[in-house]
């Protein structure tokens, strides 16, 4: 039996809502979300098309959509409470802390560079380690 964890969730979200509004009415994309995330934790969002996990992992990193209303009782990123979170603050958080890797590699990656120049891109844009280490860090 393994020992309980009592490491601090990378992510954790509590009733996450976000709306839009619509031409009547306000449209909620995502209502009543509860999530938290572990260090090393994969985690899959599955549903039907439309059912809001495009949304939901675009809110989760601050990318939620032009006239997108979020509410949520609690939303932490390792420890840091981003409700209020400017967009420079999530630019900051970027990268370097929260990151998307959308399901088609097509519109995701470019044909014309290899996987390792683009995540090597990542790691130099958002200075994860000293330029001379990038080589050395970022595998074939």
């Amino acid at each position: 039996m393994s020992e309980p964890t009592t490491t601090q969730p990378v992510l954790e979200v509590r009733d996450l809502q976000v709306r839009f509004e619509g031409r009547r009415r306000q449209v909620y994309a995502v209502r009543g979300i509860d999530l938290a995330i572990q260090p090393g934790e994969a985690v899959a969002l599955v549903g039907e098309s439309g059912s809001g996990k495009s949304v939901t992992a675009r809110t989760l990193i601050g990318l939620p959509g032009p006239g997108a209303q979020i509410a949520a009782s609690e939303f932490r990123i390792n420890g840091r409470d981003v409700r209020t979170l400017s967009e420079s603050g999530w630019r900051k958080l970027r990268g370097r802390h929260v990151g998307l890797v959308l399901q088609d590699a097509l519109s995701s990656l470019d044909p014309l560079r290899t996987i390792r120049q683009e995540v090597a891109e990542v790691v130099r844009t958002h200075r994860l380690v000293p330029r001379h280490e990038i080589g050395n860090r970022v595998l074939t």
